[in-house]
């Protein structure tokens, strides 16, 4: 009984390595059922996403929602499989935000402060141009915050061909 299961395992071991050698050196750690891929096929030149089911010596099969059905496409097609490392913010979408935010503040205040000049005939003026740097420095505070809150998924390649086209 010993020898059934452990003779059952090693070959089911040894099937396994062999697909992983010859799945064209995938990271094997990285690509496992279950974790979030989107692989890059090659004739309609778009990114298919979705949920890992299998993927073997032939194909990759996926599935793109819950209730959607599975989709494989061959090794042949496909030059390009990443993992996702998940969602996360993005440095870029915080300066984004950064640069937006403390230009419209910055132009609204302005505006007021012209206004206010405009209008001026008695006592200091021009005390209130101070205030353009700061809304703009305000609106770059609090667009920095909402920047951060935009999040991206972080791709990370385990697989490609050198005809693959540059990250999106």
């Amino acid at each position: 009984m010993l020898g059934v299961r452990f003779s059952t395992i090693a070959a089911a071991t040894w099937a396994t390595a062999l697909g992983l050698i010859l799945t064209r050196t995938v990271h094997a750690q990285e690509i496992v059922p279950g974790v979030r891929i989107r692989s890059w096929i090659a004739p309609p030149g778009e990114w298919h996403t979705g949920t890992l089911v299998r993927y073997g010596t032939d194909s990759v099969v996926i599935q793109r929602c819950p209730e959607c059905a599975t989709d494989a496409q061959s090794w042949a097609r496909i030059t390009r499989v990443e993992v996702s490392e998940g969602r996360s913010w993005s440095g870029r979408h915080m300066a984004i935000g950064a640069l937006v935010a403390g230009a419209l503040a910055a132009l609204i205040a302005k505006r007021s402060v012209d206004r206010d000049l405009a209008r001026c005939q008695d006592g200091p003026c021009g005390l209130e141009v101070i205030e353009i740097p700061i809304a703009g420095i305000l609106g770059a505070i609090s667009g920095t915050a909402v920047g951060a809150l935009w999040r991206a998924e972080s791709w990370r390649e385990v697989y490609s061909t050198e005809r693959a086209p540059a990250r999106e």
